[in-house]
């Protein structure tokens, strides 16, 4: 009976402590930026080499918005090889607009990506993958470089109702090579985004609808910089 209520105890005090966390994570981010980005993906099989094996293209047009308006818009078409269900590497060109922190006038950049992205099996309905991200940067007016971004993504494969609503979260870490900047101080941009995906048209499972909620921090002079996003993605695969 003590033990239940050591287990009871630890639990109430765990509660509080998410509780208040989570108040003070809200309202140190009240007055950060917000924005809104919608993001749209096709995939479409070209070959298949053998079962779990195949070759793909895939396409993803994003837009994003801040309080300011329009602030960037990204193109990437990719090629992607999937080995089996826990491995595939895909070559991608990004072809991106962006207007710095918000002002001024858009700014071109062309953006080869290489993806590296390892799933583990399914337990108890969870899968985690690992997505490891090569971006060269072409800058119009600024030094190429290279920026590496690694991303960890819990997902459930438990479905609820006959829309398939899915939970996820995910954690990515962004380093940057650039000429000006030291390796001590690569590090300099965050992402920890919750949401769930789930099917608008039950009729329809391969169209695919995925609302988020992401807090970026952006490193610059005066620290770390918040950001609020709030997202919607739709995906279609063939």
């Amino acid at each position: 009976m003590r033990g239940k209520k050591d287990i009871s105890f630890v639990c109430k005090i765990a509660g509080r402590w998410v509780v208040l966390f989570t108040i003070l994570s809200a309202c140190s981010t009240l007055a950060a930026d917000h924005q809104a980005w919608l993001k749209q993906s096709i995939d479409a099989p070209l070959f298949t080499f053998w079962e779990g094996g195949r070759l793909s293209f895939g396409a993803e047009q994003e837009e994003k918005f801040g309080r300011r308006g329009f602030i960037d818009s990204e193109t990437l078409a990719m090629i992607e090889l999937e080995a089996c269900p826990y491995f595939a590497i895909s070559l991608g060109d990004r072809f991106v607009y962006e207007r710095s922190r918000g002002r001024g006038d858009l700014v071109p950049e062309h953006r080869p990506t290489l993806d590296v992205v390892l799933t583990t099996p399914e337990f108890l309905t969870l899968k985690l993958d690992s997505r490891t991200r090569f971006e060269f940067r072409m800058i119009d007016g600024k030094d190429d470089y290279v920026r590496y971004r690694e991303r960890l993504r819990l997902r459930t494969g438990w479905s609820v109702t006959q829309w398939k609503i899915s939970p996820f979260l995910s954690e990515e870490v962004f380093f940057s090579a650039k000429p000006d900047v030291s390796a001590a101080d690569a590090f300099d941009r965050n992402r920890a985004q919750v949401g769930f995906s789930f099917v608008p048209f039950p009729s329809h499972p391969a169209f695919v609808c995925s609302p988020y909620y992401m807090v970026q921090h952006d490193w610059d002079e005066s620290g770390w910089e918040p950001i609020n996003v709030y997202g919607l993605e739709f995906a279609y695969k063939f």
